[in-house]
C-alpha cells in the first residue's frame, strides 16, 4: 500500500516536473514579436492546454454530474414554484456544462454567452 502511494506521488511529481518546463521552453524559443503577438491575443500555451485537459475538464465534468444529480434530487422541491426549475437547472447543470464543454481549451474566461441568474 505504501509502495503504491509512493509510486503515485512519484509519477505525479515527474509529470509536473516534465510538463512545466516544456511549455516555458516552447514559449521562449519563439521570436520576440511572435511572443508579443501571442500575449496580446491571449493565446493559451501548450502547458495551459495540458492542465486544462488533464485537470480542469475532468473536474468540470464531475461538477456537471454532481449538479445534475442535485438538480434531479431537488426537482420535487422546485417544481411547484414559477421559474425555479429553470433557475436551478441553469445554475446546477447548464453553467458547469458550458464551462466544461463550450469553453476553448486552455482558457479560463468563457467565450459563450452567459445569461445572469435572476
Amino acid at each position: 500500500m505504501l509502495l503504491r502511494i509512493f509510486t503515485l506521488f512519484l509519477s505525479l511529481s515527474l509529470s509536473v516536473a516534465l510538463t512545466l518546463p516544456a511549455g516555458a521552453m516552447e514559449y521562449n524559443f519563439r521570436p520576440e514579436t511572435e511572443r508579443m503577438r501571442l500575449q496580446h491575443r491571449g493565446e493559451p500555451s501548450s502547458t495551459a492546454m495540458f492542465w486544462d485537459a488533464a485537470i480542469a475538464r475532468p473536474l468540470g465534468l464531475a461538477a456537471t454530474a454532481a449538479g445534475a444529480t442535485m438538480f434531479v434530487l431537488l426537482l420535487p422541491f422546485t417544481a411547484g414554484r414559477e421559474g425555479r426549475v429553470e433557475k436551478s437547472g441553469e445554475g446546477l447543470v447548464r453553467r458547469p456544462g458550458q464551462w466544461t464543454f463550450k469553453r476553448p481549451l486552455g482558457t479560463q474566461t468563457p467565450q459563450y454567452q452567459e445569461r445572469p441568474l435572476r
